[in-house]
């Protein structure tokens, strides 16, 4: 988020304004508590930040009790509280989205202080609800950018959001997502801090109920230390099976090991930690001190090169060897992908700002592809490097032939009721695959533009799709987190291979072979699975944040990652066979105390 220029943040009366429906009133009221009540760290209190220094404090809180009257303006004095405000944090739901004061409570508040200042957190509804209009709960204001003058544009914007729902962060975390934002520290610590706070009470009260069970021992003459033993590992196994059931591997690990370290045993204990072990991995790599924003795109160019690109608008090339990258491109907006054709000779990048830039390797401009505003959202060489196949925000994919005269029109794919998020050819450059928000997947003729085949239905937004290599099946991820695996030449029912619990799933990708997918999600992992089985491989959770993108290397024993967290990682993509002795030792060495 920007900082506010210097001068005027002494203006601010108000940490933050909270903008919900009456409806919504009781999550007002909570909102409302748990910001003014709640207590800095001592150990972050003090320190720099964007708003000058982290206070004790979020006081105060500006939260409207009143209904406004019947007026087609906002008031004076609201007017003035929203400007005095340094964050405007908004309770999403389907009555906000339908509510006229709540939207211009926010056009008012970003006319101002632009995106960066806009904090959201979803109650109810959907956010992006493009199939079902009656859940949306992102007021259009949120959803679409504002102009200094408050006029509401079409283009579409990226809200940062905490969701309370219970699928989803439920109220406590989504809570401190919000508190992270208002005081510009990293999530994870204030998370983490919150955690071991908790372990310490939690440890407090053990310790009391610990005190309480010798002492009825000593009255009762019962119990043992043996008892006090078998009751400690029973808690590190359920402890570490909520963690396992929540996803989180990496930190389940650490409990199974505390369990057979106090003497734990079974098949029920081992095949848990083999289950968490698969989370077990170190980064062969990690490629940082890049970017300075998001990472939204990795991708293996050969054996030891590496391209990433992301939101800081540059396109990179990585060494493998040495570890040094540099820029091949620093383009005029966000980069959303930066894919290479077959023979590395050429690049092509897709850019928010509706542009795709074909380049030769040295990041010589050969071709800009003009969408006339709208995002691009994905664009990729055909096998032969002859053609470009873009998917962008109005709902079409464009084919366009490289060497023509560029004004010619480009065979346009046309039939997708949303955006379409990305196109990909299939190996021959014969047929091409998109992906969009109105919850289809379609397979075209390349040559013709002609639609052979629509893969519905999906029970979310399609994120992302791609081909097999031998072009037999597509593998479609979505934004409830479910990746499909479906026949690519004939209409039929999907099988579910994979999951993103709750979390949506933002890429796949096959392994040259085809025999395993690797899949990245919003829950911070990227993972590998089994096609035939469905069986999870690998949980790669080192990333601090969303995994946005990740693919295989040519001979399919790496992957790479790119992650919201500003870095990619690289990792061993063969599985493990390991002791308990071997495990142990790694969860120990490797995994964070929860």
């Amino acid at each position: 988020m920007k900082a506010i220029p210097d001068g005027r943040s002494e203006r601010f009366k108000y940490w933050a304004f909270i903008s919900y429906s009456h409806a919504d009133t009781h999550w007002g009221d909570w909102l409302h508590k748990k910001l003014e009540n709640y207590r800095v760290p001592h150990s972050l209190a003090g320190k720099p930040s964007r708003d000058g220094k982290v206070p004790r404090r979020l006081f105060p809180i500006f939260r409207d009790r009143e209904e406004l009257p019947v007026s087609a303006d906002l008031g004076a004095n609201l007017k003035n509280s929203l400007e005095r405000s340094r964050y405007l944090v908004v309770i999403c739901s389907p009555q906000a989205a339908q509510s006229h004061w709540v939207n211009e409570e926010i056009r008012h508040y970003k006319s101002h202080y632009g995106e960066d200042r806009l904090l959201c957190l979803i109650v109810s509804g959907e956010p992006n609800a493009i199939t079902n209009p009656d859940l949306e709960c992102f007021p259009p204001a949120v959803r679409y950018r504002v102009l200094p003058s408050g006029e509401l544009t079409t283009e579409r914007t990226e809200p940062i959001a905490a969701d309370a729902r219970p699928h989803a962060d439920g109220a406590r975390r989504a809570k401190f997502k919000l508190l992270a934002g208002l005081l510009a520290v990293n999530f994870d610590e204030l998370w983490h801090r919150e955690q071991r706070r908790q372990i310490r009470k939690a440890i407090q009260y053990s310790g009391i109920i610990s005190c309480l069970i010798v002492m009825g021992a000593i009255a009762w003459r019962w119990g043992s230390q043996e008892q006090q033993r078998r009751i400690s590992i029973a808690n590190y196994i359920e402890r570490g099976k909520i963690e396992l059931t929540a996803g989180r591997r990496f930190q389940a690990a650490l409990y199974f090991t505390k369990a057979r370290r106090a003497g734990g045993t079974g098949k029920t204990l081992e095949n848990l930690l083999l289950d968490s072990a698969k989370a077990l991995i170190e980064p062969l790599v990690t490629l940082k001190g890049g970017h300075t924003d998001w990472v939204t795109f990795a991708k293996f160019i050969d054996g030891s090169h590496i391209i990433t690109a992301g939101w800081d608008k540059t396109v990179r090339l990585w060494d493998l060897k040495t570890r040094d990258s540099k820029i091949l491109v620093t383009e005029a907006d966000k980069v959303a992908s930066a894919n290479f054709s077959a023979d590395g000779s050429r690049f092509v990048t897709a850019l928010w700002n509706g542009i795709a830039n074909a380049r030769t390797r040295d990041g010589v401009l050969l071709a800009k592809l003009d969408h006339a505003g709208q995002r691009v959202n994905w664009a990729e060489l055909s096998p032969d490097g002859k053609h470009i196949l873009t998917a962008c925000d109005d709902t079409f994919a464009r084919i366009w032939t490289l060497g023509q005269d560029m004004s010619r029109s480009p065979l346009t794919l046309s039939g997708h009721e949303g955006l379409v998020k990305t196109a990909v050819f299939d190996s021959t450059g014969k047929r091409a695959l998109t992906a969009s928000f109105d919850c289809t997947a379609k397979i075209w003729d390349a040559t013709t533009g002609a639609r052979l085949l629509t893969l519905t239905p999906h029970s979310a937004a399609v994120n992302a799709a791609i081909f097999s290599p031998d072009g037999k099946h597509v593998a479609t991820a979505c934004l409830d987190g479910s990746v499909l695996l479906w026949d690519a030449t004939k209409a039929g029912k999907p099988r579910t291979v994979a999951a993103h619990t709750n979390k949506r799933a933002n890429s796949v990708a096959f392994s040259p072979d085809g025999s395993r997918l690797l899949t990245t999600g919003d829950d911070h992992t990227a993972k590998i699975w089994d096609v035939k089985t469905g069986e999870l491989l690998l949980s790669f959770e080192q990333h601090g944040d969303i995994v946005v993108n990740g693919g295989f290397s040519p001979d399919g024993h790496r992957v790479v990652t790119a992650s919201k967290d500003k870095t990619a990682a690289v990792f061993d993509a063969d599985p493990k066979t390991r002791t308990q002795a071997e495990i142990v030792s790694v969860a120990e060495r490797l995994a964070v105390s929860p």
